[in-house]
């Protein structure tokens, strides 16, 4: 969308409050030109756009309400999720876990766009304008619980013995994730956040053998990692309001819009990975896809049920309901969940939540 497509467009007094102005124009585009009031530097258009009956708010009420219809095309074009998955080319020890889960609070996705008539607009797709969690949103979140697991592990240790087990599942993590930024193989020197923990419980030595291992993994320590992410689409989007009050005067002023998926039980929504061992590290055998697997779920559940994936988790968004569910599928599922009934003998399908996935693995707590 260029420049000049704006600058054509401008909005104007007499237009602010006809609801059908640039009734042709999709609802974000018309969201998108909203955005021309701030640049023009008019308060009182602003005022006018973002009011509670103002133009923002009726073309994103309308704009949610089409976004299902988009959904649906997405998934006929076989752009949204993969539905069929050639397995033959890829290692015997790979499978896709989709976890289906409704929101108990609110989630957003901040968006990189600076065009837009108000601060916090929701993440959406480039083309089709949906609302979205990146792939790498999850990549990042659920390596961040894997993260905390490890450093809790390593808080709560007595037995200093217990270095070399700890040291595999640092390893664990760069396998799964991709290797740790600011790692240099052939460099002694601690400089991440790891290196601390470790240096700190162990010695420095701790962070030597990490780096031996890993060189002898890959010469480079450099590796994509096994899991890959998908990205997840939001079928509504609304308002949420932070009003910040003043000590003084115990009352808001300026409040701050964000577009936000709602909180409600009756939308379903999805996050999938791909396990795909294509790096070293004793990949391609069912004892370690099933470690591997055990560690994704409890730092999944450990996210969608405590922490939160979204921004401004820390004030309790991004927040599942417990009862989600969802399966795994993969060609050799048998060996990986041995003793538990399959479909078609390549799908695990679970419905009680996480507790169900938990038992057919065998994970207490």
């Amino acid at each position: 969308m260029s420049v000049d497509f704006f600058a054509d467009n401008r909005i104007t007094s007499q237009d602010i409050n006809n609801a059908n102005w640039k009734s042709d124009y999709h609802n974000y585009t018309r969201i998108q030109l909203l955005t021309n009031c701030i640049w023009d530097d008019n308060s009182t258009l602003v005022d006018a756009a973002r009011d509670n009956d103002g133009l923002y708010r009726k073309w994103l009420s309308r704009f949610s309400g089409s976004i299902n219809t988009t959904i649906n095309q997405m998934k006929d074009m076989g752009v949204t999720y993969p539905q069929d998955i050639d397995w033959s080319v890829l290692p015997n020890d790979s499978y896709m876990l989709t976890v289906n889960f409704s929101l108990d609070s609110h989630l957003t996705t901040r968006d990189d766009t600076d065009y837009y008539i108000i601060e916090n607009p929701m993440c959406k797709d480039t083309a089709f304008k949906i609302p979205m969690m990146r792939a790498s949103s999850w990549k990042g979140y659920l390596r961040w619980s894997c993260v905390h697991r490890l450093i809790q592990d390593i808080h709560n240790l007595n037995d200093l013995n217990q270095r070399d087990r700890l040291i595999k599942s640092r390893i664990q993590l760069s396998l799964l994730f991709g290797n740790e930024q600011g790692v240099e193989v052939d460099s002694a020197r601690g400089e991440t956040y790891l290196d601390d923990i470790f240096s700190k419980k162990f010695g420095h030595d701790s962070i030597i053998q990490y780096r031996k291992q890993m060189k002898a993994i890959s010469s480079r320590g450099m590796m994509k990692g096994k899991l890959h992410f998908y990205p997840t689409f939001f079928n509504k989007i609304n308002l949420d309001i932070i009003n910040p009050h003043k000590l003084e005067t115990k009352s808001g002023e300026n409040p701050i819009l964000m577009e936000v998926a709602p909180r409600e039980r009756r939308q379903t929504h999805g996050v999938v990975l791909l396990y795909a061992p294509l790096c070293g590290g004793s990949s391609g055998t069912s004892f370690t896809a099933k470690s591997d697997l055990l560690t994704v779920v409890q730092a999944l559940e450990e996210l969608m049920l405590i922490y939160g994936f979204s921004a401004k988790r820390t004030s309790g968004y991004g927040i599942i309901y417990p009862h989600c569910k969802g399966n795994i599928k993969g060609p050799n599922l048998a060996q990986i969940m041995p003793g538990v009934n399959l479909r078609n003998g390549n799908e695990f399908a679970f419905r009680s939540g996480f507790s169900g996935l938990k038992n057919a693995l065998n994970i207490e707590g």
